[in-house]
């Protein structure tokens, strides 16, 4: 079944990519206005959007279709957060990398106002 779900999915982002693409080829042999050039554009990216995401889902499938394992624990490596749901600073630098970028900088600035 999911194979089918899947398939079905790919076939329709395929009909609307080649939905684009004919658009595409008919506003070119019908240039007649200023708006030519922003409808090729516009069916231009549309089609190469359904064309990624084709691509993409073909990528992923086989990920898809794995049955996830049954009753996996959480990560243990996570502490939970303190009473109330919200973290210290304590806590957040000690789990945050670009936190403690931050504070250095912070502490930077204010080293380089002090000195002047």
């Amino acid at each position: 079944m999911n194979d089918e779900i899947i398939n079905a999915a790919l076939m329709r982002l395929k009909s609307k990519a080649l939905e684009h693409y004919g658009l595409l080829k008919s506003t070119y042999q019908d240039a007649r206005g200023t708006d030519t050039v922003d409808e090729m554009c516009k069916h231009a990216i549309a089609m190469v959007q359904f064309e990624g995401a084709m691509i993409t889902l073909q990528q992923y499938a086989p990920a898809l279709n794995e049955t996830p394992p049954a009753d996996e624990p959480s990560s243990p490596e996570a502490p939970a957060p303190s009473a109330g749901g919200t973290m210290t600073t304590e806590e957040l630098a000690k789990r945050s990398p670009t936190f403690r970028k931050s504070q250095t900088v912070a502490k930077s600035k204010k080293k380089k106002k002090k000195d002047e």
